[in-house]
């Protein structure tokens, strides 16, 4: 893949260290639906199936996630040029990979901070 195209990483376990509870379903909820992109295991191959492929194999998926990835570093580059301070990052998350939005000032420990002040200041 080209250099400009790959996304830079963030690992969930790093991320981990900084929360308290890393296994508060609360938590892990507001982080999925608040920071994360496809942020569930089988993500590319359900876009797939809903754009109409059938049985989708293991080709297929490596292709959608090449293509899910080229369009966030695309996407990158648009946020970057109109100055805005976020980007998304590959977030592995053990099992299987999604993407994270994040501040590019802030350092894990402090993207850590802003998953749970999220948390904090919203209502379940």
């Amino acid at each position: 893949m080209d250099k400009t195209l790959k996304l830079k990483e963030i690992d969930s376990n790093n991320l981990g260290d900084y929360l308290e509870d890393y296994g508060n379903d609360a938590l892990n909820k507001k982080l999925s639906d608040n920071f994360l992109v496809l942020d569930y295991e089988a993500n590319i191959e359900m876009i797939l199936e809903a754009g109409g492929f059938t049985e989708v194999i293991d080709a297929d998926v490596d292709a959608g996630i090449a293509v899910a990835e080229a369009t966030l570093a695309e996407v990158n580059k648009v946020l970057k040029a109109q100055g805005i301070q976020w980007e998304f990052k590959s977030f592995d998350s053990a099992d299987y990979t999604s993407y994270m939005l994040v501040n590019i000032n802030d350092d894990i420990k402090a993207t850590a901070q802003r998953v749970l002040d999220l948390v904090d200041n919203c209502v379940s």
